[in-house]
């Protein structure tokens, strides 16, 4: 790529990042405070990733669904039923690449588990309404910034989507477990996690993608403490969280570099006011947990997806 090649995707994505990103959470601050902002986050991220990778076209008809996984991973939270609900959608999402929707189900899944707790008091609606007008703004945005309707994925065959689905509500049912009994406010990175490695990679099978992804946190993580334990004023570390995720969006390749960026920015985001060492560490140690998961999956998979149907080839793995 080109010097002005280079200019012209960060430009992009820095537009991108403040459209669809910097609107929705300054708007959910006004509105709900704290709450409102980590409403914000997970809707507007969540459908501009099925924007991106699925096209805003399926963001729009996931809509609906979204804010539903939203609303019932805040008021399941880390709950029996949360562990339930989630196992569920990665089944949903395995049985879902045979029509070639896998990608916006798999994300469905993952904003299900990344969705901030329902406090009793809040308005059940209120969120759901929250997160459709959040989800329709960035769908306008996407389509305006001139994303493609629909990205084409390949299909699977039945028989291997149903062995993929089984695989997949295992690997998330076992992750969300392990997040539950942690207690810890984070648990849900090893559901979420696993959900957003199961998303397949152009040219990158899932094992070694799992394999970047925790390099890629291992790195962000110990830059976003460093960057923090030198006293860097409050300013400048918000500024280099901007410029990380700007990164993630400018360069998706190579996948460690894009999720060392994105941890690199949550370290500084989470824990603003401390060195960021315990954001990081509970990041990394849910990474890992959710690579070890999905290496297990990928490995059963491989064993057993030749024997349903040898004559159609196994899947990347």
């Amino acid at each position: 790529m080109t010097a002005a090649g280079w200019v012209r995707g960060f430009v992009r994505a820095t537009v991108l990042v403040a459209v669809v990103l910097v609107v929705p959470v300054a708007a959910g601050a006004v509105v709900g405070g704290t709450g409102g902002v980590g409403v914000s986050v997970c809707a507007a991220l969540y459908v501009v990733l099925v924007a991106v990778r699925a096209g805003w076209g399926r963001a729009l008809a996931a809509l609906p669904v979204i804010a539903a996984a939203v609303l019932a991973g805040g008021v399941l939270a880390y709950s029996g039923a949360w562990v339930a609900l989630l196992a569920a959608l990665a089944a949903a999402a395995g049985a879902a690449t045979v029509r070639g929707l896998g990608v916006p189900a798999l994300l469905v899944g993952a904003a299900a588990a990344s969705a901030p707790p329902l406090p009793a008091d809040a308005d059940a609606l209120a969120r759901v309404a929250w997160v459709l007008a959040v989800g329709a703004y960035v769908v306008l945005a996407a389509r305006a910034l001139r994303l493609p309707r629909v990205v084409p994925v390949p299909l699977l065959p039945r028989r291997v989507a149903a062995v993929v689905a089984v695989v997949l509500a295992a690997v998330v049912g076992a992750c969300a477990l392990l997040a539950q009994a942690s207690g810890n406010r984070y648990g849900y990175w090893a559901p979420a996690a696993a959900f957003l490695m199961a998303l397949p990679v152009p040219g990158l099978r899932v094992s070694r993608a799992a394999l970047q992804r925790v390099l890629g946190t291992a790195a962000g993580v110990a830059a976003g403490v460093g960057v923090a334990t030198l006293g860097v004023p409050l300013g400048v570390r918000l500024a280099l969280a901007a410029v990380g995720i700007v990164v993630t969006v400018a360069v998706p390749r190579p996948l460690w570099l894009s999720v060392g960026t994105t941890s690199l920015a949550l370290v500084l985001l989470l824990d603003p006011g401390g060195s960021g060492l315990v954001v990081g560490e509970l990041r990394l140690l849910a990474t890992a947990v959710a690579a070890v998961l999905v290496l297990a999956g990928v490995a059963v998979l491989v064993w057993l997806v030749p024997r349903l149907a040898p004559a159609r080839g196994t899947p990347a793995t």
